[in-house]
Parts: C-alpha cells; sequence; structure tokens
C-alpha cells in the first residue's frame, strides 16, 4: 500500500510546449525543434499582428510578401530584406529599428523591446521557417491539406508502423508489453470507463494467451457501458448541459433525449458521416426518401447537437444572435478542428475564414428555429419540438382546425349576444339608495315567447364596496299548460342546501361583465362562515350567495337574515340572474331589492329586461365555449402524451448580413449562405430551406481534409490522453503541430476505407503495441522523453471525474448500470426563476455519471472538485489535475465512507490474507502482494477494514489507470 496514497503526491501542472515533428525541412536551413518552437510561439503571432497586412496575400507594398518562407527568401523590389551572411545588416531589421536611411516598419507604431528582440534572435539564427507552416494565411496548410496516401505497412500493424519510426529516429527503445492485469484494467476503462468486476477478471484469466485480448476487447466493445465511455467524450466537446445558461439558468427537461441518443449512437457504432449528418440535418432526413416514424424521431432528437447551444442575457431572444455564435463556435471546434468564431468581428487572423465565410454559416442557423427553454423575461418554453406520429399529428392538426372554426363561431355569437343585451331596454328599472330598499313597479301580462330570457341585472351605484344586496322575485307565467309560479330566492336555496354548481330549477347566476359568464363556481360555507354558499365566475365578485340558516348571519359588515339570497355586483359589470322561457304565454314578475350592507355611500341599481330569443342564443353561447373547452382539453392531453424534444427545426430561410465588428445592430453586406471557402465555397442547392441539409454534406464529404483527421486524433486522445495534434479544438495555424503527421492522415484514410466505423479505431489502437506496453519506465527514459511524446511507454493517466464515482459505486456492487432519463426538475408552473435567484439543484443518484444532471452556472460539486467538463463551451480535453482539496473529499466526504461500509458487508469472513486478495482484486484487478498482506488488518472487525478500503480507493493505484 505504500506510495499509492493521492495525499503522497501532486504532479507539477507547467506544461512544457514542445512542438515536434521528424525531420522538419526549411527553406533556410538546419531547423530545429527549438526553432519550430520558437516560431510558433513569437515569430509566427508577431509577422501575423505587424506585418502581413502590407506585406500579405492581399497587399504586398513594395513588392514585399513576409506570410511564407518562400517570399522571405525573395525579397522585394529593393532586394533581399534577411542577409543571413551579416544579420544585423538585414533590411528587416534596420527597418524595425527604424534607421534613417531605410523606411520605417510598421509605419504606425514600434516593435516593443520583447518584439524586437525575438526578431532579432531569429534572424541571427538564420531566420528558419518551418515547412509545416508555408503560409501564415491560407490554404497551405498541413491540416488543409488532403489525406496522403502512403504505401501499406507490409502486414505491420498501422499504428506501431509510424510509432516505431519516430522512436528509431530518436534513439528510444520501446518497454515491454504489460501484463495480462494490467491491459485488462486499462482496456475497460478504455472502452467502458470502469474497471473489471471479479466476474470479467476471472473469465479473461482463463482464456489462452491467444485469444484473451480480442475475447476482451470485442466483450468490451459490445458492452452498454462502451457508448456511456465514448458517448462522455462527445458530449464533452459539444458542451452539454441540462440547463440554458442564460441569467436565470432555466432547466432543459428535454436535453436528455438528445445526451442519450449520442451514447446510443456510439453503441452502434453509427457511421460517422451519418452521426455528423443527423446532428446537424435529421431534423430534415425525411426529405430524402421514405423512413419510418422512429428514424425521423431519431432524426429530430439528434439536432440537439444545435439546440443545447448555450443561451445568454435576461432576454433569450434579444441575445440569439449570441446562441448562433455559440453554434457556429461548437461547429467549428467539434468537427473541422477551428475557431470559426473568431470570424465574427473580422476576418480570421491566422486562419483562411472570412467574416464572408462566418455569415454565410451564420445566414443557414438564422435560419434554422431554436426551441426556447424560458427565461427570466419569458418564463415558458416555446418552439420545442414533438415526436409526434403520422396519426398522432393528423389527429392534433384536426383538432386544432376545429378550434379554430369553434373559436370564430363563439366569437360571432358571443358579439350577437353582447349586441342583443346593448341595446335591450329594461322594462322595469329602480334605484335603491343606501340604507334603503326598493321594490319594482313590476311586470304584468307581458307576451312572451319560448326561448326568451328573462333578466334581472343589479349594477353598482356611486361607490363600488359595500353594495351586496338581497333580491326577491317571483315570476308567473300563464301558458298553453297553464300556470307556473317561480320564486328565485326558494329555488336557489334548494340548490344551495343540494350543492349545485348549475342551478336545475332553470334559474342561471350571470357574471355580466365583459362577455357574459355563467357563474359555476361553487363555494360551500364561504368565509368561514357555516351556511353561507356561494356562486361565482371567477374571483369575489360579481357573486351570488345564499344564506340557508333559519336565522341572520353576519361577514364581513354584512347582515344575511335567515333563508335569504343576495348578489353582489363587480366593479365592472352588473350580476345577473337569468330565467329561461320554456314557452310562450304570458309573463308577470314581482321584484324587491334591499341594502345588506348600509354602512358607505353606495347604492345599486335594478333591472329587468326581456331578451327575445336571449336564452336560446345563450345557450348557443354557452355551449360553443364548452366545445372549446372541451376541446382544448383533448388537445393538451394529447400533447401531454406526445413526448417533447429540444430540438431545432426549419425558421424562415434567409441569407443573413454582416454584422460589422460583431454588433447586431450594425449591419453591411448580405452574404449569401454556402460553404467555407476553404472547403469549396459551394452554394446552396436549394435556398428555400435553411442550408442545414447541404452543410452536412459538406462537412461530411471524404474531400474535405479536416472532419476526419479531427475526429481520429479525438480517438486517440481518448486512449493515450493527449492527442497527436495537442490542441484538438484547433488544427489551424495556432494550433500545435502533429507529432506523428503520417500517423494521422493514415489513421484518417483507415477509418474512412472502414465505413467511418469508430470502433475500427479502437481495434486499431488496442492492437497495437504502443497500446499494449508497459508504462513504468526507468528514469532514463523519462529523462529522454519527459513528455512521452514519441510514446515509447504507455502514458499514466488520472481517471476522470465519472470514472473514479462510476467506479466507487461499482466496487460497492452499487451501481445501477441502466440509462438515466429526465432530471426531477421542479414543476413548470413553478418556474420563476431570476439573474438573482436562479435555477440551483443537484440529483444524486447511483447510475453512471454521464446521466447526472448537469448545469452551466453551478458546477455539481463532485464533477467540477476532479476537472469534469465546463458545458459552458467546448471542451477539447480534461486538464485533469492533483490538488489538495481532492484529498480532503477522500478523507470527509460522506460518499467514500458510505461506498466502504457497503463493500465491507460484501467481503468473506475467512483469513484476511483471501478478504485482502478479494479487495485487491475489486478495487486494484490484481492479486494482492506480500506488501498487501502485510498491510492489511488481523481481525474481523469492521472498522479497521473500512480504514484500509477508504485508503485504498484514495490510493493512486486506484485513481490512475496504468
Amino acid at each position: 500500500m505504500k506510495n499509492r496514497s493521492l495525499f503522497s503526491q501532486y504532479f507539477n501542472s507547467t506544461r512544457k510546449l514542445v512542438i515536434a515533428l521528424g525531420g522538419l525541412v526549411c527553406l533556410f536551413p538546419n531547423a530545429t525543434l527549438a526553432d519550430d518552437t520558437e516560431f510558433e510561439t513569437k515569430i509566427r503571432p508577431l509577422l501575423v499582428d505587424k506585418c502581413v497586412r502590407c506585406h500579405g496575400l492581399k497587399k504586398q507594398s513594395g513588392g514585399l510578401r513576409l506570410d511564407s518562407g518562400e517570399a522571405l527568401a525573395k525579397g522585394g523590389k529593393n532586394g533581399l530584406v534577411v542577409d543571413l551572411q551579416s544579420p544585423k545588416a538585414s533590411r528587416l531589421l534596420m527597418a524595425v529599428h527604424r534607421e534613417s536611411n531605410i523606411k520605417a516598419m510598421p509605419p504606425d507604431e514600434s516593435l516593443d523591446s520583447k518584439e524586437m528582440a525575438s526578431l532579432e534572435k531569429w534572424v541571427s539564427q538564420g531566420a528558419k521557417w518551418p515547412s509545416m507552416v508555408p503560409l501564415l494565411y491560407g490554404k497551405n496548410h498541413w491540416a488543409f491539406e488532403p489525406l496522403a496516401t502512403y504505401p501499406p505497412p507490409g502486414g505491420k500493424n498501422l499504428v506501431d508502423h509510424w510509432i516505431d519510426q519516430g522512436l528509431a529516429r530518436k534513439g528510444l527503445e520501446p518497454l515491454a508489453k504489460a501484463s495480462r492485469e494490467v491491459l485488462l484494467r486499462r482496456m475497460a476503462f478504455d472502452l467502458i470507463g470502469l474497471p473489471p468486476t471479479l466476474a470479467e477478471q476471472e473469465r479473461f484469466h482463463h482464456l489462452a494467451k491467444e485469444t484473451w485480448f480480442t475475447e476482451a476487447m470485442e466483450y468490451y466493445l459490445a458492452h452498454p457501458g462502451y457508448g456511456v465511455r465514448w458517448g462522455r467524450m462527445w458530449l464533452d466537446v459539444v458542451r452539454y448541459a441540462d440547463t440554458a445558461g442564460e441569467t436565470a439558468d432555466f432547466p432543459v427537461p428535454q436535453a436528455w433525449r438528445y445526451r442519450n441518443w449520442v451514447i446510443e449512437a456510439f453503441r452502434k457504432d453509427l457511421p460517422f458521416n451519418t452521426f455528423l449528418q443527423m446532428q446537424i440535418a435529421g431534423d430534415l432526413r425525411s426529405q430524402k426518401g421514405i423512413i419510418s416514424q422512429h428514424e425521423m424521431d431519431e432524426g429530430i432528437i439528434a439536432t440537439g447537437y444545435w439546440a443545447i447551444a448555450r443561451r445568454f442575457g435576461y432576454d433569450v431572444l434579444a441575445d440569439h444572435y449570441l446562441t448562433i455564435e455559440d453554434a457556429i463556435d461548437t461547429l467549428g471546434k467539434s468537427v473541422l478542428g477551428l475557431g470559426l468564431a473568431c470570424a465574427r468581428c473580422h476576418d480570421h487572423k491566422y486562419d483562411p475564414i472570412s467574416s464572408k465565410d462566418y455569415y454565410s454559416l451564420y445566414g443557414i442557423l438564422e435560419s434554422t428555429r431554436f426551441p426556447m427553454p424560458g427565461c427570466e423575461k419569458r418564463k415558458d418554453p416555446v418552439d420545442l419540438t414533438s415526436l409526434a406520429s403520422k396519426e398522432s399529428t393528423d389527429r392534433l392538426t384536426k383538432l386544432e382546425q376545429d378550434l379554430g372554426q369553434l373559436i370564430k363561431e363563439s366569437v360571432a355569437e358571443s358579439k350577437t349576444w353582447t349586441e342583443l343585451l346593448a341595446k335591450s331596454t329594461p322594462m322595469s328599472k329602480g334605484i335603491m339608495p343606501n340604507r334603503g330598499e326598493i321594490k319594482f313597479p313590476g311586470i304584468t301580462n307581458a307576451t312572451v315567447e319560448a326561448g326568451d330570457l328573462l333578466l334581472l341585472s343589479v349594477l353598482a351605484g356611486k361607490d363600488h364596496g359595500a353594495d351586496s344586496t338581497q333580491v326577491e322575485m317571483k315570476v308567473n307565467l300563464v301558458g298553453n299548460s297553464g300556470r307556473k309560479v317561480q320564486d328565485l330566492t326558494e329555488d336557489f336555496l334548494k340548490e344551495a342546501l343540494q350543492n349545485n354548481k348549475r342551478p336545475t330549477s332553470g334559474w342561471i347566476p350571470l357574471d355580466l361583465s365583459g362577455s357574459s359568464k355563467r357563474m359555476d363556481t361553487f363555494q360551500k360555507d364561504s368565509l368561514n362562515t357555516k351556511g353561507l354558499h356561494v356562486w361565482k365566475y371567477e374571483g369575489d365578485v360579481p357573486s351570488v350567495f345564499a344564506n340557508t340558516n333559519p336565522s341572520t348571519i353576519s361577514f364581513i359588515t354584512v347582515k344575511q337574515p335567515k333563508s335569504s339570497l343576495g348578489v353582489h355586483p363587480g366593479p365592472n359589470g352588473p350580476v345577473g340572474i337569468g330565467l329561461p322561457i320554456t314557452e310562450s304565454g304570458m309573463l308577470s314578475v314581482e321584484t324587491r331589492l334591499s341594502d345588506l350592507d348600509p354602512g358607505g355611500t353606495d347604492g345599486v341599481i335594478g333591472e329587468i329586461r326581456i331578451l327575445p330569443k336571449g336564452a336560446d342564443l345563450f345557450v348557443k353561447v354557452e355551449k360553443k365555449v364548452e366545445q372549446i373547452a372541451a376541446i382544448q382539453k383533448t388537445i393538451k392531453d394529447l400533447k401531454g402524451e406526445i413526448p417533447l424534444v429540444y430540438a431545432v427545426s426549419e425558421g424562415t430561410p434567409h441569407d443573413a448580413q454582416i454584422q460589422n465588428r460583431g454588433d447586431p445592430k450594425d449591419r453591411g453586406d448580405t452574404v449569401s449562405r454556402q460553404n467555407l471557402t476553404l472547403l469549396g465555397g459551394q452554394k446552396l442547392l436549394n435556398p428555400k430551406q435553411s442550408g442545414r441539409m447541404e452543410l452536412a454534406a459538406w462537412v461530411t464529404d471524404k474531400a474535405n481534409p479536416l472532419t476526419a483527421k479531427v475526429y481520429v486524433n479525438r480517438l486517440w486522445q481518448g486512449h493515450f490522453g493527449k492527442g497527436i495534434v495537442r490542441t484538438p479544438n484547433d488544427f489551424g495555424l495556432r494550433g500545435d503541430l502533429p507529432s506523428h503527421p503520417h500517423l494521422l492522415d493514415s489513421m484518417a484514410k483507415y477509418f474512412l476505407d472502414n465505413g467511418g466505423s469508430t470502433k475500427s479505431i479502437h481495434r486499431l489502437i488496442l492492437n497495437s503495441n504502443a497500446w499494449q506496453r508497459s508504462s513504468f519506465a526507468p528514469t532514463d527514459l523519462v529523462e529522454m522523453d519527459p513528455d512521452n511524446h514519441w510514446l515509447a511507454r504507455f502514458p499514466r493517466l488520472r481517471l476522470s471525474a465519472e470514472e473514479i464515482r462510476d467506479s466507487l459505486l461499482l466496487v460497492s456492487n452499487e451501481l445501477d448500470q441502466s440509462d438515466g432519463e429526465s432530471h426531477p426538475f421542479p414543476n413548470q408552473a413553478s418556474w420563476g426563476f431570476t439573474q438573482h435567484g436562479p435555477f440551483r439543484a443537484n440529483y444524486e443518484h447511483k447510475k453512471r455519471s454521464v446521466f447526472l444532471m448537469v448545469q452551466r452556472i453551478q458546477r455539481h460539486p463532485f464533477l467540477g472538485l476532479f476537472d469534469g467538463a465546463d458545458p459552458n463551451s467546448s471542451t477539447a480535453s480534461r486538464q485533469l489535475t492533483t490538488a489538495p482539496p481532492q484529498a480532503l473529499w477522500y478523507l470527509n466526504n460522506p460518499f467514500v465512507k458510505e461506498r466502504a461500509n457497503y463493500l465491507i458487508g460484501k467481503l468473506p469472513m475467512e483469513g484476511f490474507e483471501v478478504r485482502m486478495d478479494r479487495l485487491c482484486r475489486l478495487l486494484l484487478a490484481r492479486k494482492a502482494t506480500l506488501a498487501d498482506l502485510e498491510d492489511a488488518p488481523k481481525t474481523i472487525d469492521p472498522e479497521p477494514w473500512v480504514a484500509i478500503i477508504r485508503i485504498m480507493m484514495a490510493s493512486n493505484e486506484f485513481i490512475y489507470r496504468d
């Protein structure tokens, strides 16, 4: 157990800048690795910033270009600018020193002392120009060249063919092959992100030497954890998160579908061109032919690649241009290895990407509709996409069409009703003063027809407030069937005692504010007053209320007599009580109003009118309202059954204008949507679409020199910790040079020749000697190649945050390896997040760590501590650290102790040697050594065993992959 603890050592985080390429050939002689590094870090930035704007591709003042070694050697109209025999006499240095007989350069400002010293040193050492940088600004850069084709390696593993050549040139002797135990653990972590289980160790330990490796490799490639491990790599690059990232960081409950799609795509080994095309334009695939509903759904989900772009500001719609910038930036880095966002404000200073190129892509994404997840200004999500079958979609379309027609009809009928009410003249009217009562003159023998409506209206007087009013009304109708008598108070008391929301006696309580609505909200024992029952539509007024008690009741300032009915008009409209006329005849009405609340200065106005065919019209209006409500509920229920996806869709196709200096308010020329000039500059075949379909084809075209190189470099990095190009997101002129350029091209071609199969690259790498070497190197080898640049040994790497957490759960037999889905976000109706009260949450579970909820403004406490990806921007590689807070986490966090306590119960009860061996197999995937047995507690008391388990879990051997 000695020297294994995380607490015992910390690594120096300083990284040496090494840019290496065997056999550099320069236009000026004797190029060295140091020369190349000096040029990359000091000379090229100086030339680009100070010289090439006047002496470059677009302008050649004095006939001089300084953007290539060839041009530098040629000089200008006044002759050579570099004198290799007498460097100090070089015209280049004389110009920057501003000597009197030479035109001063740069003309507007002098170089500072550091720049001057770097330039003098470079010229004095021969002004060496790296062959891998033939042109500072242009296509003639190694990454932009077509894939080179080399003779087959003659039966040798492709990887070893080129790695061994580099080792031989450097005089480095590679280490021997690692042991089976080490290789199995290395393979398990490389392919599934977990250590091998006891069952897996047992299975592959007993297989023959000739077959075990292949069988283990194919087992892990087919393991569900493979998609988790390598899907996480892609999610790092595309900066996946479960929140939007704007000021309040609103949740995105649907984002998980894209996460799971990525994981499943790796499991299926989806061809890489299909993998990219679906993410860029998967929702448009149905236009290429007949595909199944499942395939359509998968294509829609895949466009989460765009949808998960970060949102910005208080109002994400106002700052949408920043979301498009983020999406373009991620496309450039994740697929092409280029920093496209640099061209938003001006032509790229280093790479051949112009502002026109940038806005040609901008137009494609501005023609695309992005979902809005909600933000502080606009709470509700909009433009989410439904995963609906054709049957569901057709049904939904039909329902929405029916709803539209019903609403149209309802508006017309409501208008007719409102006009009828407005034009009608009261047949009887009275004004009741404060503290008084009024008995209407009444209606005697009025002629009515079936379908008419008798309407009593009670309006607020001078001062709305204390205008609760008792109403009494008796109606006599003499028709063909004889005399029918109805008493308003008696009928409503019966309704109240029976808790009827809708009175069955025929009376209709109405809210006459705005468009008339039936009061069908019923409250029993309102205001905590037993026997006080209220009808209303919404709010407290207008309302109708009944005292069903055999005695007077008091509430607020009202005293209501026993067994009586009252009304309270609203400030914007009266209370109405209507009675439909059921048969033609002669109608007589007696009515009395009296004040129930004599306080204040108010009074009420009472009106009685007969609306011809008013009952028929009101019923018609009400039926439409009920039909509308029913269809709206059906639509809501149907949409609730259809999963929503955080995906993009087609918007309004158009070309974008250049935003001068990146300011969306300062628009310049319109730029047509097309491919990057660097990749061919093809224009859209169908300008009536966004252009995403063609963009998908452009970036996956085999003639595109970047996509395959960038991707296989990521796969290489996933196995060896560093890419062949150590700037995985930048293959441009500011990026690192490849350590093994021939290997990079050969692997990219191998990848394309194998149908874009990711697993084919894993097989190629794992079967190489380079991957199977030991990581325990002698001191002299480390001194000769401290950064392991040439791979004479396998790099020893710390596990990622996810691998540490998942391993702790696995070894304690608690890891749930089923896929995670949605997170338990709060109900959307409660979302009121703000900049000062943003969404914050942490949902723990025991599934794989890739399924943890990832926020943009708040790091997950564990993933943040152990260097998890930053979801705010593309993570090209994890910058793994070893820091004291990590050791403190192991010492103090209950998570480790809980795992140790779970594990102790799984150990055999027999002797300490058996227990210790089981622990070593579980935690370290190897047998116990004599040193392990010496450290083992000589007791079955659980406490010291829990302590030793925690020490082993914190050991370098556990958290590093050898």
